[in-house]
């Protein structure tokens, strides 16, 4: 079976306000990453299976709907109703119909099938992921994000970021049904509120000094541990609702303000905002380590 490698770059259009970007991958390894060019998206899909095609569509007001392994290409009169109702609908209802067919692409592993998709990081943009099994590394930094969720079968995710996200994100959801989630300098999402839920396995959160407090992040975890990594200088509430199997272990300079609650020092700041972290775990562990790089 010969391997095949496409690239495609999508100018974004002078009449373009905002994108919404749903990849849709059954099978594969998953990449997101600013394109670092104004005006411009870069896509590259490379697969063993030639069978496997990928497809970008693209409305009249440069929208965009990213998909690998539909069969069916979207109608013209459902990517005109695209520009003025979430993609993320019509994208998860053609996933999950595919999602079954996961057995009958022919490849020694998932990894083998890779989609990058580089974003215009000037466009105003809402993401949709929702992958099936491979991974997804999604380097968010300096992205124009103002609406995310990925999802996940079995895929790992890793979300990490090095700059701000360019404006305040409404919502981030992450949501795995069996994988691990490793989320890197999460300040810098900007976001107003940030939920993760991990039905079974790791979840690592690591919360730096970076940019602003004040998010609302809530963490449900079913069957996994949770370590949490806080810089001492981010101001930061952290509360525990843990069922009967759970334990907690707190290692730095944390106050118990009751039973379920923990403050670092940063929080009494004079007019300071702080961080909240609500964890809910029902089996497993949950690690609270201060941190001062």
């Amino acid at each position: 079976m010969n391997a095949q490698t496409v690239f495609d770059t999508l100018h974004t259009k002078v009449t373009s306000t905002y994108m919404y970007l749903n990849i849709a991958v059954p099978k594969g390894k998953i990449v997101v990453q600013s394109s670092k060019v104004c005006g411009a998206s870069v896509a590259r899909f490379a697969s063993p299976n030639r069978s496997v095609k990928p497809q970008i569509q693209e409305d009249r007001n440069g929208n965009l709907t990213v998909l690998v392994g539909v069969a069916r290409k979207t109608p013209p009169d459902e990517l005109r109703a695209k520009s003025v109702a979430p993609a993320s609908i019509g994208g998860n209802i053609q996933f999950k119909r595919q999602f079954s067919n996961l057995a009958n692409l022919s490849s020694p592993s998932p990894k083998d099938f890779t989609t990058e998709f580089r974003p215009d990081p000037t466009l105003p943009t809402e993401l949709h992921v929702n992958v099936g099994a491979g991974g997804s590394k999604l380097d968010l930094s300096g992205l124009n994000l103002y609406k995310a969720s990925i999802n996940s079968a079995f895929s790992d995710i890793w979300i990490s970021y090095s700059r701000p996200n360019l404006c305040a994100m409404k919502k981030m959801d992450v949501h795995a049904a069996k994988a691990k989630i490793r989320i890197e300098n999460i300040e810098y999402a900007r976001a107003e509120f940030i939920s993760i839920q991990n039905d079974m396995g790791e979840t690592e959160i690591i919360l730096n000094n970076h940019a602003q407090p004040g998010t609302t992040i809530y963490l449900s975890s079913g069957a996994g541990n949770c370590k949490l990594f806080i810089h001492e200088n981010h101001p930061t509430k952290i509360v525990i609702r843990k069922g009967f199997f759970a334990k907690v272990e707190v290692d730095g300079d944390f106050e118990i303000l009751d039973k379920s609650a923990f403050v670092n020092a940063a929080f009494y700041q004079p007019n300071a905002k702080y961080t909240t972290i609500i964890c809910n775990i029902d089996f497993g562990k949950i690690f609270i380590q201060e941190t001062a790089n």
